[in-house]
């Protein structure tokens, strides 16, 4: 007969038996958490048991839940069909076995009730693993779950491992760049006063979340000379390095990820970004596996104004944080702060943030009480996902990143006003002034962010969708509101400008392509609105409404086919790379066979952005180099006027970003006068704009120090 030392719900205590012979089998029993797998004919389970025990399975502490993914072989090959959860299990301890029963929770797709039983909707599940000593080899455990009361699946489970996931970690340095130094948490002056002293480094980090990850290599690419000596690295080549250098990356989600440490990030000086995960596409039909990839940028860490003034062990600390934080983000987890979680000491936060998150009040910088509070650890919530969410939701290659399992701040109501006691006011907007875009034509808005208040405000220095302080929402023509994701998470220090009362801040924002492919394939009207917080402010931009004008020919339809697919989406986004070769194949043709069309000018953007600037292949070891004259024909085409047409096909800011770039590749090229003439035709055409003084003013001492021979 069975010794019972806890018949209760699993969040309980375990009272020890009260003879010696029920503590003897205690102290011999070995966990019983961990992963769990087994078949039962066609059907496969992956049973993750996570419970409060006698003897701790590992350095992480247990949430008292199970889960469990189901899969079905189709073709000799296993094919994911279900996730299941069973909160609040009833554990009974015996002591020869154990039996754990619940409640089972559809996570994803679980199988739904059978015609007849629908008010019997659950499913139990049962599970008995037979106590076995630490010499014994452990017997499998038996599964059960009992299907709307109606017939039983069986499966044998062994018991694989100690943790709940198991993942494979292939790092690539940047030759000059390290591998963040294991650190022992009392090296730190800064931290909690009872914390216990321990090392940590990216492996134990996730151990600690009860996720087991090997790192298979650590290898030191790339140095030629010819890449810089700044080296910054462009979204495009990140990409490259991700898709080609990863000697892991599948078609497929897999339990395997990429991070590449490298220098800078192309933002550099100007913003100092310090991570990034960079493989956040759509869950589209022909490129479904996001999330794989993520990269670190140490010489940023290492600038005397981000960490490297720190002492050593401070600055291992916020390295590995950084490292943990990006990995993070490719298991699709959100930064604390836009899950309503500001507080959290997670590895997810921002310390300069902590606690406000968006409502940080002016000057605020939390970065030493967070560490004096902070723990290294995910909160639950994020252990929870990690260990327990559905499979797509965690696993790379799987969901979107955001996409399920997160509870995303809701968009704000169209009728919300801008608060009345905010000294900024926000506005998203055309400029020129348009708002009919044609059919497949690039989406592209402007934002101002003014200081209407009597003194100066400190903002941040961008407003880009990227860093996470701005968010924009689309409302399609179905009435459909969708939170406009970019494709890239850029995570760094936060930095700042000031704001002089009536001044304004502006910034071009591409929303033609995202982490949701593309948003505006479909003709009809559009509403478009940004949420700003910062400064302890959180405000709402005007609502702008723009049409997408519906196809005229057959040969737009044809347009659409070769224009909307994830490459050509990744080559307009990044504004050129090189390394798709298929995308810049149809983007060519389309702007080849529609020459007058919008698209086509922006295509042409892309292209010599491309070719003005050198590309560092991570693959083949060698740095491609810029194309002057191509990018000089390309961006001629990119800003000339389409035919009949009185204003440029790209906004303002786009349009002023590439005659800057054709200016300096006409100085380079010794072209004075071509270069003196683009200048004095932009200044025209600004002013009949009505654009910022400051701009024109600027631009036409440009074209006069050319004149005056004082620029070359």
């Amino acid at each position: 007969m069975d010794e019972i030392w806890s018949d209760t719900p699993s969040g309980g205590d375990f009272p020890c038996p009260s003879n010696q012979e029920g503590q003897t089998a205690r102290q011999a029993r070995q966990p019983i958490s961990g992963t769990y797998v087994g078949q039962h004919g066609s059907r496969r389970l992956e049973l993750r048991i996570d419970l409060r025990e006698p003897d701790p399975p590992g350095p992480y502490s247990p949430l008292n839940l199970i889960s469990g993914d189901l899969f079905q072989e189709v073709g000799g090959e296993w094919e994911y069909r279900s996730s299941f959860l069973v909160e609040h299990p009833y554990v009974h301890w015996g002591t020869d076995r154990v039996i754990i029963t619940g409640t089972m929770s559809s996570l994803r797709h679980l199988e739904p009730a059978p015609a007849g039983h629908e008010t019997a909707s659950r499913q139990v599940l049962r599970i008995t693993i037979p106590v076995y000593t630490p010499q014994e080899p452990p017997a499998p455990a038996m599964v059960e779950i009992l299907h709307w009361g109606t017939y039983r699946s069986t499966f044998l489970c062994d018991r694989v491992s100690a943790f709940f996931r198991t993942i494979e970690l292939e790092i690539d340095r940047i030759t000059g760049t390290e591998l963040p130094r294991p650190f022992n948490t009392q090296a730190v002056a800064t931290r909690p006063a009872d914390l216990p002293a321990f090392d940590l480094d990216i492996v134990r980090a996730y151990q600690r979340a009860g996720v087991d990850l090997h790192l298979l290599s650590d290898e030191e690419v790339f140095a030629p000379a010819e890449a810089g000596s700044d080296l910054t690295w462009t979204e495009d080549e990140l990409h490259n390095a991700m898709q080609h250098h990863f000697s892991l990356w599948r078609d497929e989600p897999q339990w395997k990820l990429y991070l590449l440490i490298a220098t800078h990030f192309c933002l550099y000086p100007q913003s100092l970004v310090t991570g990034i995960m960079y493989d956040s596409q759509s869950r589209d039909p022909d490129d479904p596996y996001p999330r794989q990839g993520a990269a670190v940028f140490y010489s940023t860490m290492k600038l005397a104004e981000v960490w490297g003034n720190l002492p050593s062990a401070e600055f291992d600390r916020n390295f590995l944080r950084t490292c943990v934080h990006e990995l993070g983000h490719a298991l699709n987890l959100l930064h604390s702060f836009d899950k309503d979680r500001p507080a959290s000491l997670s590895w997810m936060n921002y310390p300069w943030r902590y606690p406000y998150g968006y409502n940080l009040p002016p000057g605020w910088d939390g970065t030493q009480q967070f560490w004096r509070n902070c723990r290294f650890e995910f909160d639950l919530e994020e252990l929870r996902h990690l260990r327990h969410h559905a499979l797509l939701e965690v696993i790379p290659g799987g969901a979107a990143f955001g996409a399920l399992g997160h509870d995303l701040p809701a968009p704000v109501p169209a009728s919300l006003q801008q608060l009345a006691q905010a000294p900024l006011a926000l506005y998203v907007r055309t400029r020129p002034e348009r708002y009919l875009f044609q059919f497949a034509e690039p989406v592209t808005v402007e934002l101002k962010l003014k200081n209407q208040g009597q003194r100066p405000v400190i903002v941040p220095n961008m407003l880009n969708p990227e860093c996470g302080l701005l968010q924009l929402y689309i409302r399609d023509p179905r009435g459909q509101v969708r939170l406009y994701r970019p494709l890239f998470k850029l995570c760094g220090q936060g930095q700042t400008t000031e704001l002089p009362a009536g001044e304004k801040l502006y910034a071009s924002v591409f929303l033609a392509y995202g982490a949701d492919g593309f948003y505006f394939q479909e003709p009809g009207e559009y509403q478009i609105w940004a949420v700003y917080g910062a400064g302890g402010v959180r405000l709402r931009s005007n609502a702008l409404r723009i049409r997408v004008a519906f196809p005229q020919t057959a040969g737009e339809e044809e347009m659409a086919l070769w224009t909307f697919g994830p490459d050509q989406g990744h080559v307009l986004y990044m504004q050129g790379a090189p390394h798709l070769d298929e995308g810049n194949e149809q983007l060519r043709e389309v702007a080849e066979r529609f020459p007058d069309t919008n698209l086509a000018r922006y295509i042409h953007l892309c292209f010599g952005y491309s070719q003005a600037h050198q590309f560092k292949d991570l693959v083949a070891g060698r740095v491609r180099p810029a194309q002057p004259e191509a990018a000089i024909q390309e961006l001629e085409q990119a800003v000339s006027f389409p035919p009949k047409a009185k204003q440029s096909a790209l906004d303002n800011i786009t349009h002023g970003g590439a005659v800057d770039l054709l200016y300096e590749l006409y100085r380079q090229a010794d072209q004075p006068m071509r270069a003196r003439s683009l200048l004095t035709e932009t200044v025209r055409y600004f002013k009949r704009l009505e654009v910022r003084p400051e701009v024109i003013a600027e631009l036409r001492d440009r074209a006069k120090a050319i004149e005056v021979g004082e620029s070359r």
